[in-house]
C-alpha cells in the first residue's frame, strides 16, 4: 500500500467490532475515509484516506510535511480508536472477494483538508514559526530522545566494567527499535545521533557516580594503608598508552568510564613522575 520511504495512503486499523458503524455514528472530527475495507466476520475494518500529493520520508525529503502528517496521523488515530501499533505500510486488498469494500469519498485529500477538524496543538505552531499546515503535536526526535533517556538511565548499570563501544551499540540498537514503532520513521543517521547523545550523557553521569560511590565506601571500610588512588592504577596505565596512541582525553575518559578531570590528573601526575625520573637520572 505505502512504501518505506513515501506515504500515499493514510490507513487506519480498527480493530474491534462495529468499526463502520462507529464512524458512522459515534465519532467526529475526521474527514469520511476514500475506502473502507471491512472484515465481514467481525466487524474489523482499515479505514483508508488517498493523498493528493505523496510524503516523502527520506532524509533529504521536507520534516515541515513530515512532521505535519504525523500529528494528523496521531490525532486521528485517537479520534477513530485505531491500533497503536499499526504501521501503515501493509493493508487489506480493497479487492479481495472476502472483504467487504466501499467507496465513501472519490476525491484524493490535501493534508490541510484532513486537518481541517483536528485540534492540533497551536503551541506547537507559534514556536516553531510554521503555518498551520505545518504543526506538530510532538516532534519524533524528542519521543525517541526521551524515551531512551529513561531507559538508558537504568540499562547503563549493566554496562559497568564493560567498554562505551558497547554502551553506545546498545543504545543505538534501542532506539532503533523505538524508532521502528513511529508512524514515519527517522532516518539511521538522526536515530545514532540521539542514540550517541544519550549514551554519552548517561556514560558519563552513572561513572561519576558509580565512582564516587565506590571511592567513598573504599573510604569508610579503610582505616589506613594503601592509598584511594592505586585502585586505579591498572586504569592510570590504559589511559597513559590510549594517550600515547595518540585518543583524546574526553575518548579515554568515556572509555575507561571516568571523568574528564581523572584523566587530566593522571596524565599530569605522569608526566611529572616522567619529568622528575630524568632529572634524578641527569
Amino acid at each position: 500500500m505505502n512504501h518505506k520511504y513515501s506515504t500515499q495512503w493514510v490507513t487506519f486499523d480498527i480493530d474491534r467490532n462495529g468499526a463502520v458503524a462507529d464512524l458512522y455514528y459515534d465519532t467526529t472530527g475526521v474527514q469520511t475515509p476514500n475506502l473502507v475495507v471491512e472484515n465481514p466476520e467481525n466487524g474489523h475494518a482499515h479505514f483508508l484516506y488517498k493523498l493528493q500529493t505523496p510524503v516523502y520520508l527520506g532524509e533529504n525529503t521536507s520534516i515541515k510535511a513530515i512532521n505535519y502528517l504525523s500529528a494528523i496521523y496521531a490525532e486521528m488515530r485517537g479520534l477513530l480508536g485505531a491500533d497503536t501499533a499499526y504501521t501503515g505500510l501493509i493493508s487489506k486488498n480493497p479487492m479481495h472477494k472476502h472483504w467487504r469494500t466501499q467507496e465513501l469519498h472519490q476525491e484524493p485529500y490535501t493534508l490541510r483538508e484532513l486537518a481541517r477538524n483536528l485540534d492540533l496543538d497551536a503551541t506547537v505552531t507559534r514556536t516553531a514559526k510554521v503555518s498551520a499546515d505545518e504543526a506538530y503535536h510532538e516532534g519524533r526526535n524528542v519521543k525517541l530522545f526521551n524515551e531512551l533517556r529513561a531507559w538508558a538511565y537504568v540499562a547503563v548499570r549493566e554496562y559497568r566494567g564493560k567498554t562505551y563501544a558497547l554502551w553506545l551499540q546498545a543504545c543505538i540498537d534501542y532506539c532503533m527499535q523505538l524508532n521502528g514503532m513511529l508512524v514515519h520513521m527517522l532516518g539511521y543517521n538522526e536515530v545514532k545521533q540521539i542514540a550517541k547523545s544519550v549514551s554519552k550523557f548517561t556514560w558519563q553521569k552513572d561513572a561519576y557516580h558509580h565512582h564516587m560511590f565506590m571511592e567513598r565506601q573504599a573510604m569508610k571500610a579503610k582505616s589506613g594503608g594503601v592509598k584511594r588512588s592505586a585502585s586505579y592504577d591498572p586504569l592510570r596505565e590504559q589511559a597513559v598508552a590510549l594517550f600515547a596512541d595518540g585518543a583524546k582525553k574526553k575518548d579515554i575518559a568515556l572509555e575507561l568510564g571516568v571523568s574528564d578531570r581523572t584523566i587530566r590528573n593522571w596524565l599530569n601526575a605522569e608526566k611529572a613522575e616522567s619529568a622528575l625520573s630524568q632529572i634524578c637520572e641527569g
